[in-house]
């Protein structure tokens, strides 16, 4: 039996923008609205305001509210919104359920993210894609719809001046308005198991609700869909109940079970994922362990992305045996790359134990402003030959494999560095969105020398 699992992590339904009274009180209302019942302009909301109400209040962004009402939010790309609370971004951290579970499904699924990265993707394009998907496996025949579930994945949170704020913990799952028993009955199997699990590790909460609401994700798609608000981010015991990765994955098994039980699936113990982990510190400061560390590894087309927490730790759940490839990068880019080649992954895990990295993971030295004395200079050009700044120029010891450091390239295309050893060097050239260059050269401390300008083309 083929199963599809369309998994979907939420950016954050956040209560964006406001009406505010000239007297000085606040309406909150969600103004873009997607959602009945939410909206200023939805009449059945209680957040609605009349139109001819209106002229008395005057627009303003959520910015301005979250200053002056302490409602912390965040922009992304693309105009996006993602919802802090207690330090929580629901965006990464919706992103990173997804991925837990995608793992934690394993095998029996035919699992697609629809949100394959850490970043903004419009709500079309995420239903679209199921869609897609959906409409290729089945060819229109209705009667393979129960082999496809759409599950959406997002975390709860009340306005910042509402008076329940911090009182609701738990979780809710949404279906749509329309009669689906399909929909029904996950959202049921879903639910138990979620509640099973806080029964059994002693949970405290005051919400396991199933409620109907025409979120476009459920609207649109064409296969059963739930949406689980998996905690409530502005209380803070369900905050740091999703922050902790042993928490945070025994809600990920309860969700697993509840779609095993759906599906009927008597899952088996071999069924599990290695968990690899491991902490990432700077290299010229040991006991300085940084946070927001990007870890990606590949393995034969298969990718996993991760980012450190604050205390420089990460965890990766790896579906296959094998030699995977790890990468530590910066977002920030005040570290260099880092990799791992052909980590051998050979033998099983249990889901709660973890297969440590043999040596604490270290990131290269930040990038540096050479000094005056540079020995070395170049340039690099885009392919019509303008100048390309903010190029990466990483300088690799040939008979050691380590980095004798890197530069970025100014805003005149051009860079500069010193070299202070005597040896053959792999010179690597890349910028997101390029095709990386490589080159080898013979350097010397004691001779100055120019590289011949370099062409980086886009991917």
């Amino acid at each position: 039996m083929n199963r599809y699992v369309y998994l979907d992590a939420g950016h954050g339904g956040v209560w964006t923008n406001f009406y505010i009274a000239t007297s000085g009180a606040i309406q909150p209302g969600f103004v873009n609205s997607t959602v009945q019942g939410v909206g200023i302009n939805d009449p059945g909301s209680p957040y609605y305001i009349p139109q001819a109400q209106r002229k008395n209040f005057q627009y303003q962004t959520a910015r301005w509210f979250s200053r002056h009402q302490g409602n912390i939010i965040t922009y992304g790309d693309s105009g996006n919104v993602s919802s802090y609370f207690n330090n929580v971004e629901e965006q990464y951290l919706t992103f990173k359920i997804a991925n837990e579970l995608r793992d934690a499904l394993g095998n029996p699924y035919n699992v697609i993210l629809t949100r394959p990265y850490d970043g903004y993707v419009h709500l079309q394009k995420r239903w679209s894609l199921a869609n897609t998907y959906y409409n290729a496996a089945t060819s229109g025949n209705s009667a393979l719809r129960n082999q496809h579930i759409f599950v959406s994945i997002h975390c709860n949170s009340h306005p910042a001046n509402s008076p329940n704020i911090g009182l609701d913990k738990g979780f809710e799952i949404y279906t749509r308005t329309v009669n689906d028993t399909l929909s029904t009955t996950l959202a049921q199997a879903i639910s138990s198991s979620i509640q099973g699990y806080f029964v059994r590790d002693s949970v405290a909460f005051n919400k396991a609700e199933l409620k109907q609401r025409n979120f476009l994700v459920l609207k649109h798609t064409k296969m059963p869909a739930i949406l689980v608000e998996a905690a409530w981010l502005d209380n803070q015991d369900d905050a740091e109940r999703i922050v902790s990765d042993a928490k945070r994955q025994a809600l990920v098994k309860a969700i697993r079970d509840g779609i095993d039980s759906y599906f009927s699936y008597n899952r088996k113990p071999d069924d599990n994922v290695v968990l690899l982990g491991g902490y990432v510190v700077d290299r010229n400061s040991p006991g300085k362990f940084l946070g927001g560390i990007q870890v990606f590894a590949e393995l034969d087309g298969l990718t996993r992305v991760v980012r450190t927490d604050a205390k420089g730790h990460f965890e990766l759940s790896l579906p296959k045996l094998g030699n995977w490839n790890l990468i530590f990068t910066d977002p920030q880019k005040k570290y260099l790359k880092y990799e791992y080649h052909s980590l051998v992954i050979n033998f099983k895990q249990q889901l709660n134990n973890i297969l440590m990295l043999p040596d604490t993971t270290v990131v290269k030295p930040p990038i540096v402003t050479p000094p005056v004395d540079s020995n070395v200079s170049g340039a690099v050009n885009k392919s019509d030959g303008t100048p390309l700044d903010g190029v990466r120029v990483e300088f690799i010891d040939d008979s050691t494999q380590q980095s004798a450091g890197a530069v970025l390239t100014d805003n005149q295309g051009k860079y500069k560095f010193k070299i202070v050893k005597t040896a053959m060097y792999e010179i690597v050239y890349s910028k997101n969105g390029y095709i990386e260059v490589k080159i080898s050269k013979q350097l010397n401390p004691a001779t100055m020398f120019t590289f011949p300008v370099r062409t980086l083309i886009k991917k």
